[in-house]
């Protein structure tokens, strides 16, 4: 007779949506600080982070956008910026986007601040890309890879996806209105742009039958 197996059901801990670090609001403006008053010091192409998160807390851009933008795609004078390029926009198994769907872009106002640091830094740029290497541009995981070495000098958990998330927030507290906030986010379902734009996120448990309670 084949042999009887037991099976012992295991409790599993809280799912989360992972959403990346946004650390403390002190930590946040610290890391915003250093940003600005070093985008202008460094060279942007040797040392690209300064300007990247600038661009990441004043659009909300994914790593992979901010990683993959080009001198045009900003408009004239700066003041607008539009994203063309992510994983959103790759068909394949490598994207997120089903073939033969239409790409998603998305157009976003800036400040005269960080308009100011594109025009400067633009003017000294060698490359069709705005943080040129290798054969094209930096990868979004050599972006992510800096951010962390930097931030564990400094003792902060910051990343550039809890920076879109402050930034989200920000938007949905000045307009109230979740579809305007999706649509600047660039996200595909609304409830992820409701996962971002909530203060906090509740835990959602995932149990099967049998499990202890």
């Amino acid at each position: 007779m084949p042999r009887k197996r037991s099976f012992q059901f295991i409790p599993l801990a809280p799912a989360r949506r992972r959403l990346g670090s946004e650390g403390s609001d002190v930590e946040f403006q610290s890391l915003m600080d250093w940003a600005e008053s070093h985008v202008r010091q460094f060279s942007y192409i040797t040392h690209p982070l300064p300007f990247a998160l600038l661009l990441a807390a004043n659009t909300g851009a994914r790593i992979s956008e901010i990683s993959s933008l080009r001198w045009d795609d900003w408009r004239p004078g700066f003041r607008e910026l539009t994203f063309r390029r992510s994983a959103w926009n790759r068909p394949g198994l490598k994207g997120r986007r089903i073939r033969g769907q239409t790409p998603f872009f998305r157009t976003v106002k800036v400040s005269a601040e960080l308009a100011g640091h594109a025009s400067y830094l633009e003017d000294a740029a060698t490359s069709i890309w705005v943080f040129p290497g290798g054969k094209k541009h930096i990868s979004a995981e050599y972006l992510s890879r800096i951010l962390a070495e930097h931030c564990r000098r400094e003792g902060y958990r910051i990343t550039i996806h809890g920076i879109r998330r402050r930034w989200a927030r920000a938007v949905y507290a000045q307009t109230g209105d979740l579809a305007l906030a999706q649509l600047a986010m660039g996200h595909h379902s609304i409830y992820v742009t409701k996962l971002y734009a909530e203060p906090s996120i509740p835990n959602v448990d995932i149990t099967f039958p049998g499990t202890p309670k």
